[in-house]
């Protein structure tokens, strides 16, 4: 089994310590791989040797605007002091800035999950990039299988920022799931992809 992972992960900051989608989630869970014994050393193979998703990747699961929105995010928590720059509240933004939806539609800032940091681009591409690797490793018959351990989260995230008629973000910035799938579709030429989410909090 290759399990990818990489520290740009760790940079997209939640707005909150209590929130349970936050770096430690994704340390605690490497750390138990690297160091349980629950497998043996021929068993997983580690990696970080995978590159951030390309525009083309993310456009096959996303509309061109709402990349742009994304990257757009990023540029301007980065030009401002990026050591003292907050994370924000992300579905919100997403719904009013993408989804052009009127004030009294937008989600609570206080109740919202997903948060967007100086990190979470950079965080994002490098989950979704994580995902189609593990397909052209697996595909090309280099491994049985992989494990990609990432975040933020990428299974909730529509074609525009969100799922139709859903309420938030589901803590996900890029769908790595339906971009690795559509990878595995069109460059691969697979016929059938299935995806099961086993969603457990």
């Amino acid at each position: 089994t290759l399990v990818l992972y990489h520290p740009e992960c760790l940079e997209h900051t939640p707005r909150f310590q209590t929130e349970w989608e936050g770096p430690a989630r994704l340390q605690g869970v490497l750390d138990l791989l690297q160091s349980s014994g629950a497998f043996n050393d021929i068993e997983l193979e580690f990696s970080r040797q995978f590159e951030r998703a390309s525009v083309e990747l993310l456009n096959r699961a996303h509309a061109s605007e709402y990349i742009t929105f994304v990257s757009q995010l990023s540029r301007q928590l980065n030009e401002e002091d990026a050591a003292h720059a907050q994370p924000v509240p992300f579905t919100p933004m997403v719904q009013k800035e993408v989804l052009r939806q009127q004030t009294a539609e937008l989600k609570s800032a206080e109740y919202c999950d997903t948060s967007f940091s100086v990190g979470s681009l950079n965080a994002a591409r490098r989950a979704a990039g994580a995902v189609a690797d593990a397909v052209d490793k697996v595909l090309l018959g280099r491994y049985r299988n992989a494990f990609c351990l990432v975040r933020p989260p990428g299974h909730h995230a529509g074609y525009r920022g969100l799922l139709d008629d859903a309420k938030s973000c589901g803590f996900c910035i890029f769908n790595n799931v339906a971009a690795g799938a559509l990878h595995a579709l069109e460059v691969h030429r697979i016929e059938r992809v299935a995806i099961i989410d086993i969603d457990i909090h």
